[in-house]
């Protein structure tokens, strides 16, 4: 497996992190509890994590390519949900 991490500076987290599980529930296996939050997608899986300064988002697949898919697939959706914060997220690997 590969990972990746992103951080991203709000006051929404929860928020967005809710937001994401709740939209993703609707076609496949995700789960929201107590600020945490996972998500199963076609091509890897993302954990969120929700802080009061902001969401750690941390995507896992089997490999590079399945990973970058991921990436781009969480980053579109955080993008859609947070647009008036226009967030940079920036990929990292651990």
């Amino acid at each position: 497996m590969v990972r990746s991490q992103a951080r991203i500076a709000t006051g929404n987290a929860e928020r967005y992190a809710q937001q994401m599980c709740k939209h993703f529930g609707h076609k496949t296996e995700a789960h929201y509890a107590d600020g945490k939050g996972s998500v199963r997608l076609s091509n890897g899986a993302c954990l969120l994590t929700a802080g009061a300064d902001g969401l750690t988002l941390e995507v896992e697949a089997e490999d590079e390519e399945r990973l970058a898919a991921t990436e781009t697939t969480v980053a579109r959706h955080i993008e859609r949900f947070a647009w008036r914060e226009a967030p940079t997220i920036a990929w990292s690997r651990p």
